[in-house]
């Protein structure tokens, strides 16, 4: 499994799961949250993700060295409704719900056992457009908490990120740096200002040292109240601009 079936299984948890681990929400309404838009690809691509979901083993090790195995769901059942829209009730397209998505008893315990030691905020995760800012999201604040101030950053090369997160890893250092920085929001835009679950602000700069070295990603968080400041004096010295 990857992070495409993170993106499921978190855009499901902020939906609220009730307390037997039941979540009721349409096709649509999962395709937002997951991806902001959806098309027929799309949707089979999720049924076939809450396939794996359902059918794959998933291993938990207990802090007192016990472990568990369990699927993640229970079980899930598709539907499909006529059209809501006044004007789609004679098309042949149809509106596909999931009815009873239940997530196992045992993986909602273990996913309130995980959330106390990964600081992550689920809304922040949810807006993020890149696959590789959404893995590090899960990954660094866990790190980055204990870094308070720019100059405590926690550091970390490019390279070592990349394969720390399961991406790909180019050969040379040049596009390492590339991954972070190209287009126009590129992931250390995405990542940099986020919120964690503390109310903390995470924190994300590149730091380089030049062409013969990996360049390194600085991670720390600041507390709301100083974010908040310097985006004002950002905007001040923009408008006077």
């Amino acid at each position: 499994m990857d992070t495409r079936h993170a993106d499921v299984i978190l855009a499901l948890f902020s939906m609220g799961p009730a307390p037997d681990g039941s979540v009721k929400c349409s096709m649509n309404e999962l395709c937002a949250r997951v991806a902001g838009w959806r098309n027929g690809r799309y949707i089979r691509n999720i049924y076939a993700i809450l396939g794996d979901l359902r059918s794959n083993w998933v291993t938990w090790c207990l802090p007192d060295g016990r472990g568990a195995q369990f699927f993640i769901l229970d079980g899930y059942t598709k539907l499909t409704r006529v059209p809501r829209r006044r004007d789609a009730r004679c098309a042949v397209q149809q509106e596909f719900w999931l009815d009873e998505v239940r997530f196992s008893k045992h993986f909602i315990a273990a996913m309130h056992e995980l959330m106390k030691e990964v600081p992550i905020n689920l809304s922040a995760y949810s807006e993020l457009s890149s696959r590789l800012a959404k893995a590090i999201y899960l990954y660094i604040p866990s790190r980055a908490v204990y870094h308070k101030g720019r100059e405590n950053a926690w550091e970390i090369g490019a390279a070592k990120l990349l394969g720390q997160v399961g991406a790909k890893v180019p050969s040379r250092k040049s596009l390492c740096r590339q991954r972070f920085t190209q287009h126009k929001n590129s992931v250390i835009d995405q990542l940099d200002g986020l919120p964690v679950a503390s109310g903390e602000i995470l924190r994300t700069e590149m730091r380089e040292f030049g062409r013969s070295c990996d360049a390194r990603l600085a991670f720390w968080v600041d507390p709301p109240a100083k974010a908040i400041a310097v985006g004002a004096e950002v905007k001040g010295s923009v408008a006077e601009k």
